[in-house]
Formats: structure tokens, sequence, C-alpha cells
């Protein structure tokens, strides 16, 4: 099976109601494709539900079980890191 990383980004455009073309095409990746998140970006994304959404605890909690029903969550081997750093410098990919 094939998946989709996806950015913290995609999940912010989501939920926004200020973009709503962004939106439309976000929810029709997360709906269309099999997608992957890794730990760090339910982290991102919590700390913008809060800070920018100003979302209370619940409600941001929701978002995320939400999220968890359409994603899958990895987490990143030390391995894959120093992989993302080699591709980074060989072809002047932007990374962290």
């Amino acid at each position: 099976m094939e998946y989709v990383f996806l950015d913290t980004n995609i999940l912010i455009y989501a939920f926004s109601e200020d973009e709503q073309d962004k939106r439309i095409i976000a929810n029709k990746i997360l709906l269309e494709e099999n997608c992957l998140i890794s730990t760090q970006v339910i982290n991102e994304l919590s700390n913008i539900l809060y800070k920018k959404f100003k979302l209370d605890y619940q409600n941001a909690l929701n978002v995320i079980d939400e999220i968890l029903t359409i994603v899958d969550v990895t987490q990143f081997e030390i391995e894959t890191i120093k992989k993302a750093h080699l591709i980074r410098h060989k072809y002047k990919y932007s990374y962290v």
C-alpha cells in the first residue's frame, strides 16, 4: 500500500475557515488518499489548535481523534531522519 505523508499544514487547512479553497483540497486529500502522519505532526497540530484556533482541551482532543480515524500514524527511526538529511544535502530540499 502506498501512502501520502501529510505535513501539519494540510491538517490545518482541513479545519481552516479562512481559506476555503485550501480547505477543500486538504479534505479531498484526507478522504481520497492513504494518509500517513508522524507523532511530530500531531504535536505540531496540537500546538496550533491551542494557540491559533484557541480550542480548549476537549475540542482539541476531538479534532485529533477525528484525524486519527482517517490517517495512520508513524514514528520515524533515527536512520530515516539521517536519510532525510542526506536527501536535503544532495538535492537541496527543505527539511526541518
